[in-house]
């Protein structure tokens, strides 16, 4: 099993894409290959801008479908991604890190869920749901994917992390999703409704048991011992949170002598 990552650079991108950034990236690329092959699938122009910041991969591909996507929806080159790997892989998002070697029971493994509506529904839960997810669904894709899906919104995993066993099975589901939605639709709707919601509503429909690292995310790793996570995503790295502040000055000693990064 290797580890892949898809990337390429969007005008809009919600977080910052500046030293921080790169020094996650770093940061998350070496620690998933002390166990695992790593490969980066992107455009030409990504590969070069890694290269700068000193972030190497095992292998890389140029994918035609990522260097001619014009759009602005950042889930478009994940998806590319996924739909080109044959053989089991784990899709890394560069904020995520992996501490140790992972095993996964099941066919589909998620690092933990975005949505759990059984475990906390409170007031910020369900505007997020509506804003990113019921809504967009209702008014752009309801009327395509009601007879492809149930739709539920109890869960939904986060996509941060996300183990295939069974490269053909996600690909089929992907270019399926794909084909049934217009380049005008796919910079309608959330990233996430993308390639979080759909994909995970196909596998439910067909009865495809998954996984989870750690369901829910546990607070506090600035207060843990180095290791005690086996997985963890830092999504707030550009915030101003103990989380965000203990990664970047980590990062920023332990990639001190690399000035490009400090």
């Amino acid at each position: 099993m290797k580890v892949i990552y898809s990337f390429k650079q969007f005008s809009n991108h919600y977080k910052p894409l500046d030293d921080s950034f790169y020094r996650l990236a770093k940061y998350s690329v070496e620690c998933a290959s002390k166990w695992y092959k790593t490969k980066l699938y992107s455009d030409k122009t990504s590969i070069k801008v890694f290269n700068s910041y000193g972030v190497y991969f095992d292998e890389y591909e140029v994918l035609e479908e990522i260097e001619q996507y014009k759009g602005r929806n950042y889930c478009i080159p994940k998806l590319y991604a996924m739909i080109a790997e044959t053989n089991p892989y784990i899709h890394l998002d560069f904020d995520a890190i992996v501490f140790e070697k992972l095993n996964f029971k099941e066919s589909i493994t998620y690092g933990n869920v975005e949505i759990d509506l059984k475990y906390r529904a409170n007031t910020d839960a369900i505007h997020y749901i509506l804003k990113h997810y019921i809504e967009p669904y209702r008014l752009v894709l309801k009327d395509k994917f009601d007879t492809e899906i149930d739709d539920d919104w109890d869960e939904i995993p986060n996509h941060s992390l996300i183990a295939v066993k069974n490269p053909d099975l996600v690909r089929s589901i992907y270019t399926n999703i794909l084909s049934l939605m217009a380049e005008n639709e796919l910079e309608k709707v959330t990233p996430m409704i993308i390639e979080q919601y759909l994909l995970y509503r196909y596998l439910v429909k067909n009865k495809i048991k998954v996984g989870y690292i750690s369901k829910h995310v546990i607070p506090g790793i600035e207060k843990k011992i180095k290791g005690s996570y086996k997985f963890y995503h830092f999504q707030k790295y550009n915030k101003d949170t103990p989380e965000s502040n203990f990664i970047n000055n980590f990062l920023k000693s332990y990639y001190k002598h690399t000035n490009k990064l400090v």
